[in-house]
């Protein structure tokens, strides 16, 4: 089985990580993961599954340190472009009996992230320039709404965009939405 083929071997494997996810949920699940493996092939070639070595790995690694160097990406979208190949080839390899350790093979390739986290608007700044202006008026109503959400919760877009009623939590002391693959649970 070559490198391209195993994206599609991939998704019947884990299947059951995209229940109850909505066709745009599962559409953001699986273009990284397809972008991931696209990459990892291009770079180390399109190769058996089975030849795969620790080389290869590095030379991912480094291919992507080099665009880390230059700028174009950060840290942590390396990290994750690791771990999707990883999950990836690791998955289909045990699927298929192929006998190489790919935790192994990507074990000690996380590279250093530093913190990028951008700094929240100030409050007065939100309340004078979005919530009190007529600056909100070319928008249609619901992502007028989207923007008050964001504002009253301080919860990003993408954690509110696609959300269902069962995501939201209200019965709690602390209310809190569930977004994202993990079902990971943040107050808001």
């Amino acid at each position: 089985m070559l490198l391209s083929q195993c994206i599609e071997k991939y998704w019947p494997i884990c299947a059951d990580r995209l229940t109850n996810k909505s066709d745009d949920q599962i559409r953001k699940w699986k273009n990284p993961r397809i972008a991931a493996m696209n990459t990892f092939a291009e770079v180390v070639g399109d190769r058996p599954l089975s030849e795969v070595t620790r080389r290869d790995i590095l030379i991912y690694r480094q291919w992507w340190m080099e665009r880390v160097k230059s700028g174009d990406v950060v840290a942590s979208t390396v990290n994750k472009n690791i771990m999707y190949t990883r999950d990836v080839l690791g998955a289909v390899g045990v699927e298929y009996e192929v006998e190489t350790d790919f935790e192994l093979l990507f074990a000690k390739m996380r590279l250093k992230e530093v913190e990028q986290s951008r700094p929240p608007f100030e409050a007065s700044y939100v309340q004078n320039t979005f919530l009190s202006s007529n600056s909100l008026e070319g928008l249609n109503a619901e992502a007028r709404l989207l923007i008050f959400a964001m504002a009253d919760t301080g919860a990003r877009e993408s954690e509110l965009i696609g959300l269902r009623a069962e995501d939201i939590i209200l019965e709690n002391d602390i209310p809190y939405i569930i977004y994202g693959s993990d079902h990971k649970r943040t107050a808001h």
